[in-house]
């Protein structure tokens, strides 16, 4: 359960201005806390995936990233997963399925990879 379904959202949503946001979990897509709160839906790669940019990447994965990204966006939400492999094929899926931060610890690696690929 993430930090969206307690109490903090709405002390953060009665903040005006509002200075801040709150990450979410994947989980919290069906809160339905709006995205003006929940910018961003944000989870750890290993604990929704175990591709970890070997070979192909397994279609029912490919499918699950799909329906993640989707169900997010319909929402307003954009999606970021962290600790992700740093591999050029796994940014290529996540890519392709639509997630809206690539994050890495291979800076060099990325640029390299997003200026090689053709915009989408």
């Amino acid at each position: 359960m993430g930090i969206a379904l307690l109490a903090f959202p709405r002390a953060v949503d009665a903040d005006s201005p509002r200075y801040a946001a709150l990450d979410g979990r994947i989980g919290d897509l069906d809160s339905r806390q709006p995205a003006h709160l929940l910018p961003l839906i944000s989870n750890s790669w290993g604990s929704v995936f175990s591709w970890r940019g070997q070979g192909p990447m397994p279609d029912d994965q490919r499918e699950k990233l799909r329906r993640i990204v989707a169900k997010a966006h319909r929402s307003g939400h954009r999606v970021r997963f962290w600790a992700t492999p740093d591999k050029p094929a796994v940014w290529k899926e996540l890519r392709a399925a639509g997630v809206d931060l690539i994050n890495t610890d291979d800076l060099t690696g990325l640029q390299k990879f997003l200026l090689d690929e053709p915009s989408r």
